[in-house]
């Protein structure tokens, strides 16, 4: 008979879903419509190109500085705080009325949204049983697919019927939401003891960790080093296909992000379920699979339905490596250096995000703007992950076997 799993719902978890929720609306109804909005205050062509990606490069050089602020200080405060200041950032957008403010704007939401989303991370992971992680971070980033799947779509409406100031107040009033209902999840209190004890064991066995372990997490870095391989596609497509398919005269291309969205929210739970059962290892493997067919399907556009079936393969294969990824990272390290866990994770997601738009749109070039190269090419980061898993997964089962050999 097997051991009865701790419970994953409870009210606490579902509030905190519905919080992220909140927060991930007020993030989508305005990021795909920034550029517009710079536009409209009449920012240049040149910085106009810069300012979509400055926000994710001040994320990543903060990325580790937000790592050690959630092991060192209360994550829940650390919560609050950033809710409330991307509020503020928000609302500063509405105020920014000359290049150089937007500019300061973007990069100070940059930094807050890293302390956000690592911190945030590493919370949820307290927040679930630790036999519950995959699975309770998979239903918990899903949430955040659900609001990609329709904030976009609402922000456009805020614009046209009313203007940029009513959208930036309300993806404010989104994150002041997320703020209220986080008052009402409570603090997992067997895990903030378990917490002081690894801290207190440390100080006990006089642990001295070299500083930079401090902000980067070795332990995680193979789930931060497979996630990039695979966010330098999601980085590609979000920032070229929409331009590449305008360049093949492919219209409606754009139902690529509403299916990813949607096939992404229609199988989690069967993937959640399938990663009880199947080997993380496997699991990466069929992921990957449906990413080198995205690849496939893009490198030769020609038609709508070539797009649509590219976005739910997508959101099948990244969709479902996300959760994978993150209960590896943060389930490899104790409690105490959780936040060092995530910051590493999203370091790699930030940086391929921050290089698959430029390797693109470099092989693009030397093609004659061709894009369908530049996809093809992404095949090889993709094979490059799913080799890196196959060598941890066979370095496990040496070690296990008592066979170790070297990586």
């Amino acid at each position: 008979m097997e051991p009865k799993k701790d419970k994953l719902v409870t009210p606490g978890y579902i509030i905190l879903c519905f919080s992220y929720f909140a927060a991930q609306f007020g993030y989508s109804m305005t990021s795909s419509n920034i550029t517009k909005y710079a536009r409209f205050m009449g920012v240049s062509g040149a910085i106009l190109g810069v300012l979509p990606g400055l926000m994710s490069l001040a994320a990543l050089f903060s990325r580790p500085v937000a790592g050690w602020i959630s092991d060192h200080f209360d994550r829940k405060r650390m919560m609050f705080l950033s809710e409330l200041s991307l509020a503020a950032v928000f609302c500063a957008y509405v105020f920014s009325k000359s290049t150089v403010l937007l500019l300061a704007v973007r990069i100070i939401h940059g930094i807050i949204f890293s302390i956000f989303s690592t911190v945030n991370l590493a919370f949820v992971a307290d927040a679930v049983p630790r036999s519950q992680l995959t699975k309770g971070m998979g239903y918990y980033a899903m949430m955040g697919n659900v609001s990609m799947a329709f904030a976009p779509r609402v922000g456009e409406m805020v614009i046209k019927h009313f203007n940029y100031s009513v959208l930036f107040f309300g993806a404010a009033s989104m994150y002041v939401l997320a703020f209220v209902l986080l008052n009402f999840v409570k603090n997992n209190s067997a895990l903030e003891e378990e917490k002081a004890r690894e801290m207190k064991e440390a100080v006990q066995k006089s642990e001295k960790r070299v500083w930079w372990k401090n902000l980067i997490c070795p332990p995680a870095i193979p789930a931060a080093v497979i996630s990039m391989c695979n966010a330098l596609l999601s980085g590609a497509v979000t920032g070229f296909l929409l331009l590449y398919a305008e360049n093949r005269g492919v219209e409606g291309a754009s139902i690529f992000f509403t299916l990813y969205a949607l096939s992404n929210i229609a199988t989690r739970p069967l993937i959640m379920k399938a990663a009880d059962k199947l080997p993380r290892q496997y699991f990466v493997y069929i992921c990957n699979a449906f990413l080198v067919g995205v690849c496939l399907l893009l490198m030769n556009l020609t038609a709508s339905w070539q797009a649509a079936l590219a976005g739910v393969c997508f959101g099948i294969g990244y969709g479902g490596l996300q959760p994978i990824m993150q209960s590896m990272a943060l389930g490899s390290v104790p409690i105490k250096e959780r936040g060092a866990a995530s910051s590493t994770y999203y370091i790699g997601l930030d940086i391929g995000m921050a290089l698959g738009p430029l390797i693109v749109n470099f092989i693009a070039g030397m093609f004659m703007e061709n894009y369908g190269i530049g996809y093809a090419a992404m095949i090889v980061p993709i094979v490059c992950g799913a080799l890196i898993m196959f060598f941890l997964s066979r370095r496990q089962t040496s070690r296990l076997s008592g066979k170790d050999r070297p990586f």
